[in-house]
């Protein structure tokens, strides 16, 4: 029962979630194949591109903002919203669902009565 409830939890947590990744998924997209990482310094400027190892050529903040009207880029934010939407009624059913195998397991080990 406890590798049961060890699995659901680690299946609940890897569905983690991003609060703001639009200046991500932005560079991500442009970046084609290759890496890339991106550094926020915390100065109040934002995040900004910090390494560029990737096929396409390192886009411009004008290129990155152009994305908001580009309708590929648009339709795979609404698919990547529409998924996190799904995961996120997931997330809670399997979080009832540790809950509940708790409540099985505490009565099995006769912790608490039936």
């Amino acid at each position: 029962m406890k590798k049961i409830m060890l699995f659901l939890l680690v299946v609940v947590f890897s569905y983690g979630f991003v609060e703001s990744a639009d200046f991500y998924d932005q560079v991500k997209y442009l970046c084609g194949s290759g890496e890339f990482k991106l550094q926020d310094d915390s100065d109040g400027k934002g995040p900004y591109i910090k390494e560029w190892n990737c096929s396409n050529l390192k886009p411009t903040v004008v290129e990155l903002n152009a994305l908001d009207t580009d309708p590929v880029f648009v339709d795979k934010m609404k698919a990547k919203k529409d998924r996190m939407e799904k995961y996120s009624k997931d997330r809670e059913w399997m979080i009832d669902q540790i809950e509940i195998l708790k409540a099985k397991i505490a009565v099995l080990e006769g912790k608490v009565g039936p």
